[in-house]
């Protein structure tokens, strides 16, 4: 017994065929908690988290007692939503229910359901048992479908489920809303004998796909897994189990599919799988004109949910750059519709004229076309001039073109129409971080979280502003908050790692970023900033180990060579050195930095010649002080001493106040026994940097080779008192 995987595009192009011919197949629909979040409904997962934060802040001493004695981890947290729901509201178990009507009160179907409606209306595929309590099936099947679904929402009323039923079914194996949910432990346990029953009518006649159920309760799970032997042997019809991308077969869900010969089918969303679905099926968006009253603002929320399923997600709109690294960090946005979803999009958003101006709107600018999405996207707040999504997109389309100012006054317009919109804040935060307004940015980052506290995104913007302001606790409780959201984020993990860096924590930052590997061994950055961290330690071995996988995973990155280099050199490793810095000039010929590096060993090496040349091309790319210092001081080397005097001389030229220059014009002229010159110039050194030792040695040289003993002592005795400070 086993599984096999199949593709979604292969599974979409399976349930076509199938679905017509003289022995069609059915198909029913088992859906979970993740199939709602996109309408508004937090998942199990997202409660979960909620509840977690909320005993935490009540009474963190109980809470670690409770977690221990109920043997939960940060790991398993997600599977105890019973045992969470039930601490939460022990005392008062109504509050639970009204807490739960609370937060699916405002949900309204997204795309994926619409789409759900129109197969289950329109095909034989017209059944859904699900686990959750809203009303979004049946409400997309009122609402877009315009019919009406038979809901089983009690197992009193398991009786009424049909093997092949006429009109659309929803079974809700834990109740409906209203009818007093299942959310404690006991009721989670086993399934009632009623629903065994019904589920068994179903599962002869159809095959189940499951999509956006984790299988985090026993009485569903353990009823599968018992009847495993009925999938294999066609007494029932086999599974299909939907597996979010990036998410792990393992547990309950492994042992049901493995066991009863079902497949699985790796996906990135209920929205994306259901528009697909939807586009095989022939979804058409209906003619506004159909929708009266009411219906006409339902029609407007399904565009919306379209237009929104068309773009990026915040995230995807991000990029993070490095300091210090030559690197930027793309953020990684889990919510993007797959390519074959984008084709799906295409197909849907073409039938009505405003889906397909905005449609093309976001295409275009995708493409970097900001002029030609700009007009098309003014165009349609002109037929539509308080549409936020609109405008929230037009000044996107600002932003992206560097007019701030401008893209400020359409966020600002935008939360005129509506001030709690969470994304308009957001936006509003982008253009004030890009303008540095820091603290005018922090704010607008806040009132998204307020807003939206649930979001991992938001609780990372408030900590790279806090980050940026140089507050560097407050920056990490954010990114701490946004690691609790997403635990599965390399990323934020990288990001909490870097402040402990910045903070000179080294051994934390360390350990954060060894978490940051292991959530994505593929991320060469990651290792980069290993090796770095093993570096400042003076771990040079494990260093040089971790910027060499850095290397493995991007060879064409010279910045991984110029800090392998950079470690050899410190281990006085200079043939070696040289070998790491050649590489990074042969990647990067045009950065001064890496024949600066090739130089110095050169010079380590007692290759004269070949550094003075590596010195002037560092020089014509990039003309700075050291490049004539470093030249001067290898000329010095090579005796060539009125050279040097005049690299030194042209570093002064650029920069009059570089105490450096002064010093190496003082220790030449000394050499030379020209002792005047040497006393103005270490004068003048240390004119602009009085609290230099090494400049005071050398004054007291100077004076020694003058005559001048007195001085020559005073300049002694305040050499030795800079370095007892230094000492200190």
């Amino acid at each position: 017994m086993s599984y096999e995987e199949l593709s979604l595009s292969g599974f979409i192009k399976e349930i076509k065929d199938v679905s017509e011919g003289t022995h069609p197949r059915k198909f029913c629909f088992v859906l979970g908690a993740g199939a709602s979040r996109s309408s508004g409904v937090k998942s199990g997962q997202d409660l979960v988290k909620i509840w977690d934060i909320e005993l935490r802040e009540r009474n963190i001493d109980e809470y670690n007692h409770w977690r221990k004695k109920t043997g939960i981890t940060d790991d398993n947290m997600y599977s105890f939503y019973s045992r969470y729901y039930e601490k939460r509201f022990k005392r008062c178990p109504s509050d639970g229910y009204n807490y739960i009507e609370k937060i699916m009160a405002s949900a309204k179907p997204s795309a994926g359901y619409v789409m759900l409606a129109h197969i289950l209306t329109t095909s034989s595929h017209n059944v859904v048992v699900t686990t959750n309590f809203d009303h979004l099936t049946e409400d997309a099947v009122n609402y877009y479908a315009q019919e009406t679904p038979l809901v089983i929402g009690h197992e009193s009323l398991a009786h009424y489920v049909s093997a092949n039923p006429m009109r659309p079914t929803i079974i809700k194996i834990h109740r409906d809303l209203l009818f007093d949910p299942k959310s404690r432990t006991e009721d989670l346990e086993k399934l009632a004998d009623n629903w065994k029953s019904s589920l068994s009518l179903i599962f002869e006649n159809y095959h189940p796909i499951f999509v956006g159920y984790a299988g985090n309760d026993n009485s569903l799970m353990d009823f599968l897994i018992e009847n495993t032997s009925k999938f294999t042997n066609d007494e029932w019809k086999y599974p299909y189990w939907m597996l979010y991308e990036g998410d792990k077969l393992e547990g309950k869900i492994l042992k049901f599919i493995t066991e009863g010969s079902g497949y699985v089918i790796y996906h990135t969303g209920f929205d994306d799988v259901m528009i697909q679905l939807g586009a095989a099926f022939d979804y058409k968006t209906p003619p506004e004109e159909e929708f009266l009253n009411d219906a006409k603002k339902r029609y407007k929320s399904l565009v919306d949910a379209i237009d929104a399923f068309s773009e990026k997600s915040k995230k995807s709109e991000v990029e993070v750059v490095i300091e210090n690294a030559s690197k930027t960090i793309e953020v990684v946005d889990e919510n993007n519709s797959s390519k074959d979803g984008i084709v799906a999009i295409e197909k849907i958003a073409s039938q009505s004229e405003m889906q397909q101006q905005y449609r093309l709107a976001i295409t275009e600018m995708e493409k970097g076309s900001y002029e030609i999405a700009g007009e098309l996207l003014l165009k349609l707040i002109g037929q539509d001039p308080n549409n936020i999504r609109y405008i929230r997109k037009y000044g996107n389309v600002l932003l992206e073109q560097e007019k701030l100012n401008e893209a400020l006054t359409q966020f600002d317009k935008a939360l005129k129409i509506d001030p709690e919109d969470e994304l308009s804040h957001f936006w509003r935060g982008m253009v004030l971080e890009e303008m540095e307004r820091y603290e005018e940015s922090l704010a607008e980052y806040t009132r998204a979280l307020e807003l939206k506290p649930e979001d991992d995104f938001n609780h990372f913007k408030v900590g790279s502003i806090l980050e940026e302001l140089g507050r560097y606790e407050e920056a990490l409780e954010s990114y701490r908050m946004a690691i609790e959201l997403d635990s599965s984020s390399d990323f934020y993990n990288f990001k909490f790692g870097y402040v402990l860096e910045k903070m000179m924590r080294y051994e934390e930052a360390l350990e954060s970023y060894k978490v940051a590997i292991e959530l994505n061994p593929e991320n060469e950055i990651n290792y980069f900033k290993v090796g770095n961290v093993l570096e400042k330690l003076k771990r040079y071995e494990e260093a040089l180990e971790s910027y060499k996988v850095a290397v493995e995973l991007a060879p064409q990155d010279s910045i991984n060579h110029f800090k392998i280099g950079n470690v050899l050199e410190k281990i006085k490793q200079y043939e070696k050195a040289l070998v790491e810095y050649r590489k990074a000039v042969e990647l990067e010929p045009d950065n001064s930095r890496n024949h600066f590096a090739v130089a110095n060993m050169l010079v380590e090496l007692e290759r004269y010649e070949e550094a003075l040349e590596e010195y002037r091309i560092s020089n014509l790319i990039k003309v700075d002080v050291m490049n004539y210092v470093a030249i001067g001081r290898v000329l010095e080397i090579m005796k060539r001493n009125d050279e040097a005097i005049e690299q030194y001389n042209n570093a002064l030229k650029i920069d009059n106040k570089k105490a450096l220059c002064y010093w190496r014009l003082a220790l030449l002229y000394n050499k030379m026994n020209e002792y005047e010159k040497a006393l103005d110039n270490i004068k003048a050194a240390i004119d602009i940097d009085d609290t230099i030792f090494g400049f005071y040695e050398t004054l007291a040289l100077i004076y020694m080779n003058l005559g001048i003993e007195d001085k020559a002592k005073s300049a002694i005795e305040k050499a030795s008192s800079l370095k007892d400070e230094k000492r200190q």
